[in-house]
């Protein structure tokens, strides 16, 4: 679970590229949490299928993105 945006000079995408060269079943089960839906952000989320849940979220709709996350194949 990690924030698409970070201070410093790594961001979400970065993170998502780093743990999919290492390992491809981790990268299927990140999600990311933002308050932030760019364009950019959005296709980048949309285009490699990655969970995302928007701040502010309910607990109930956090964990059901976990849940899914757990249930993903790979």
């Amino acid at each position: 679970i990690s924030d698409v945006k970070m201070p410093g000079k790594m961001d979400g995408e970065d993170v998502y590229w780093k743990v999919k060269a290492k390992d491809e079943k981790i990268a299927k089960r990140i999600i990311f949490i933002t308050g932030d839906i760019s364009d950019e952000i959005r296709i980048f989320l949309e285009k490699y299928n990655i969970l995302h849940i928007r701040k502010p979220f309910r607990i109930k709709d956090y964990l059901a993105v976990v849940s899914e996350a757990l249930n993903r194949k790979s």
